[in-house]
């Protein structure tokens, strides 16, 4: 879902403190993403399906360096105000801090946390339920160069996610994830190398027992094989591909195995151009009845350019294929499996008109094409936002 939340400014080079403030309007068609078949009445108790959205945010940015060690701070404060579905307000939070470390000339790392509380994406939950959610993240890591072509690291992770509303409680859950990494240096910037990882998740508010059809535990292994190659001083090519498993304590059934792939080229003809194409193929786990997992295969483009120094447009259109599989058996039935089409693209204007300030034009289109009944959709966006950075 395209929210009027802008996300953070940045802090210009040199500064240490710069606080922000912004406003935006969001006009949605189809904000709760209902197919055109379905009459939202019924389920909103309104009449129409599109929105406006008025967003005030303020924040601040902090960027300090002291010898080798930078300290990046970002806090943002929103309040989000809709005119038909008014049962959505709310207000947002989005933190990041983190501790850019170095000892010596061999170890570097990092050590930060993030937290960010806003709504999330309608596009797979029908109706008016709020689905207001915290994330949170804790990570530490750490690299050692211990040759100049040789690098090896690690790090530990933390997540949490927790959502406001009560019928939407069962999804929350904790994870936390250790990884360690190898790469081999280019003089030139590139690198080649693996990483493996291991990941628990535990959802606190599921209570398996002998009739659940979804576990309330897994753990994940992975390991990827990382190349990203700088072609030259306009061209890089970054490509990553490696082998997951997922294991489930109690419902064997759910465990699923797959290779995920990506591949991203970016092209800089020149300081005014940009050009970024993407394609992948990657799994992510379903707990829906008839299926454990989804297999999801797509691609973007994303373009910009800067005609002047205070004028950039840019687009962008993403195109994404998901097909639900992994039937764990629960059912006695023959079901078919869920298929989805999702495309989408934006087209927006950026004018800055002094250093200080920042004006915004976007407008988005969202469609999706579903194999289940009464679950297409398509939407329209038009976001205007203005920033003004002290």
């Amino acid at each position: 879902m395209t929210m009027a939340y802008q996300g953070l400014a940045s802090a210009a080079q040199g500064d240490t403190f710069r606080p922000y403030v912004s406003s935006s309007y969001m006009h949605d068609s189809n904000l709760l993403r209902f197919d055109d078949s379905v009459d939202p009445s019924g389920l909103t108790g309104k009449k129409g399906r599109s929105d406006t959205v008025k967003t005030l945010a303020a924040g601040i940015d902090v960027d300090w360096k002291y010898s080798r060690q930078r300290i990046l701070i970002s806090a943002e404060m929103n309040d989000n105000s809709y005119n038909r579905f008014d049962t959505l307000n709310y207000q947002g939070r989005d933190v990041n801090a983190r501790w850019n470390w170095q000892f010596g000339n061999h170890l570097s790392g990092v050590i930060g946390q993030t937290f960010n509380r806003s709504l999330a994406s309608f596009a797979d939950i029908r109706g008016i339920t709020g689905n207001l959610r915290d994330q949170q993240r804790t990570f530490i890591e750490a690299d050692w160069r211990f040759h100049p072509r040789w690098q090896v690291g690690g790090g530990y992770s933390e997540y949490s996610l927790e959502y406001n509303a009560p019928v939407q409680q069962s999804g929350n859950y904790e994870s936390d994830t250790i990884e360690a990494n190898l790469y081999y240096l280019t003089p030139k910037g590139s690198r080649m190398g693996m990483e493996l990882s291991k990941a628990n998740g535990y959802y606190p508010n599921r209570i398996f027992n002998n009739a659940s059809t979804i576990d309330n535990r897994y753990s994940q292994e992975s390991i990827l094989a990382i190349f990203d190659w700088r072609y030259s001083a306009k061209s890089r090519i970054r490509m990553q591909s490696g082998y997951v498993e997922r294991t489930h304590d109690h419902l064997s059934q759910r465990d699923y195995d797959a290779i995920n792939s990506r591949i991203n080229y970016t092209w800089t003809p020149s300081v005014k151009t940009q050009l970024e194409l993407s394609v992948f193929q990657q799994t992510e786990p379903r707990d829906d009845l008839v299926a454990s997992v989804s297999e999801n295969e797509g691609g973007n483009i994303t373009a910009s350019w800067a005609p002047t120094a205070k004028i950039t447009v840019s687009g962008m259109y993403r195109t994404e294929t998901r097909k639900n599989l992994g039937d764990p058996g629960f059912l006695l039935i023959s079901v078919p499996q869920l298929k989805e089409e999702n495309n989408s693209y934006r087209l927006s204007l950026n004018y800055k008109p002094h250093q200080s300030i920042d004006l915004t034009a976007s407008y988005s289109d969202d469609r999706r094409d579903s194999s289940r009944i009464r679950s297409d959709y398509d939407a329209q966006m038009l976001n205007l936002n203005a920033m003004i950075k002290m």
